[in-house]
């Protein structure tokens, strides 16, 4: 699966942080696209198929 965090990862999240997100849209023609978000999740599932599911809020344009 995955390998185990290193020594110093976990203490770290402890600490005072700013999370950064980017959210890029795949498209079938094979561009990327960055989408401006306010807000989302990601569910993960690993008894299924499609394993991580997102949601994601975007502001009106």
């Amino acid at each position: 699966m995955y390998p185990p965090p290193s020594d110093r990862f976990l203490p770290t999240l402890v600490e005072s942080h700013t999370p950064a997100t980017v959210v890029q849209h795949h498209k079938t023609d094979g561009t990327v696209v960055e989408l401006e978000h306010t807000a989302g999740s990601v569910t993960v599932d690993r008894g299924q198929a499609v394993r991580r599911t997102a949601s994601v809020t975007v502001p009106d344009t």
